[in-house]
């Protein structure tokens, strides 16, 4: 699980920034996200938010919500507020074609256009863990196998 704290079928984002997330900017986003934690509801209820970085450059959030369903307009709520970190920070979040892998225990991040290269080049393969952008929830893993990716038919048939 990525979040001890909800429940493991609670909402969850993953989010690669384009600089590093420093102790600073880490302070800075802590107080941020808290700040919309104490506000951002669904269907009426507070939602119990989660908030972490992991490798200094991803950024995951969490939504505990007590029916397990979460409404558009809370989903909306979180995009909003992304959208205005990035504006505010210039961290290229809302880029979706950016794709970061842990190589050798370090991550790095690339252009999803690079990615036929990075693997005539051997950089990655199809045991590469690629960080999951496409996870839905709290009990999925942040970092997969790239042949489990939804790309992998695409470089490995």
């Amino acid at each position: 699980m990525i979040f001890n704290n909800i429940s493991p079928n609670s909402k969850a984002w993953v989010y690669i920034s384009s600089k590093k997330i420093d102790d600073h900017l880490l302070s800075f986003l802590a107080n941020r996200f808290k700040e919309f934690f104490t506000d951002w509801k669904s269907h009426g209820q507070l939602i119990e938010g989660e908030f972490k970085v992991i490798n200094d450059y991803i950024i995951l959030i969490g939504a505990g919500v007590n029916n397990g369903d979460m409404c558009g307009r809370a989903v909306d709520a979180q995009i909003r507020f992304i959208k205005e970190l990035d504006e505010q920070l210039d961290l290229d979040l809302l880029n979706r074609n950016k794709i970061a892998f842990n190589v050798n225990n370090k991550l790095n991040r690339f252009d999803f256009k690079e990615i036929q290269s990075l693997i005539k080049e051997k950089k990655i393969s199809h045991n590469t863990l690629w960080c999951n952008t496409f996870l839905n929830n709290n009990q999925e893993d942040v970092f997969i196998p790239f042949s489990q990716s939804p790309f992998a038919s695409i470089y490995f048939s």
